[in-house]
């Protein structure tokens, strides 16, 4: 399986780590400012490769984020908060 993190911060840190353990691939990790994230935006070449998109952003971006990930045809996980 591969995986797209949609905001890098302790809970993206998280699953980053816990995809290693369960070798899953994690083949973008999107995040406008975070430090370690290859991709600053939701495009179709960040998400080209992902079986599924999980979002751990924040409350002020994640509607705009499951639009933008459903006009690309992609699976998604929401876990962000508040």
């Amino acid at each position: 399986m591969n995986i797209a993190i949609v905001g890098y911060g302790k809970m993206g840190h998280e699953i980053e780590r816990l995809a290693k353990l369960k070798n899953i691939n994690v083949v973008s990790i999107i995040d406008p400012s975070a430090d370690g994230a290859n991709y600053k935006e939701l495009t179709k070449e960040s998400l080209d490769k992902a079986d599924v998109c999980i979002d751990f952003s924040d409350p002020g971006s994640v509607v705009d984020n499951i639009k933008k990930i459903s006009k690309f045809k992609k699976n998604i996980v929401v876990g962000t908060t508040a």
